[in-house]
């Protein structure tokens, strides 16, 4: 699909109603106009928090994602098993080493 003044008109829009109707569940209290204003407000930053609980570890704490961690541990549960593998290999007799 081409990228056209409508197509970027239509994704405005709906981030509008996404963001009234996040804004209006949260805080069904204020009027319709303050909702609506804040939803145009807001359409292209729905962020709802930038601090430490919310935000990217590795720019808060200098740490890794989770799924960063859950991608270390897969390789080295890959790389151990290889290893394994190549252990097993090389203590069976001369013919049928691979190494």
């Amino acid at each position: 699909m081409k990228r056209t003044r409508a197509w970027r008109r239509h994704h405005l829009r709906r981030m509008k109603c996404r963001a009234f109707r996040k804004f209006w569940e949260e805080n069904w209290l204020y009027n319709r106009e303050d909702a609506e204003k804040w939803s145009r407000r807001s359409a292209n930053h729905m962020a709802s928090c930038s601090g430490a609980c919310c935000g990217n570890p590795r720019r808060h704490f200098n740490e890794r994602t989770i799924a960063e961690k859950k991608a270390d541990l897969s390789f080295k549960d890959q790389v151990e098993e290889v290893e394994d593998h190549r252990l097993v290999f090389t203590q069976t007799p001369n013919r049928l080493r691979s190494v």
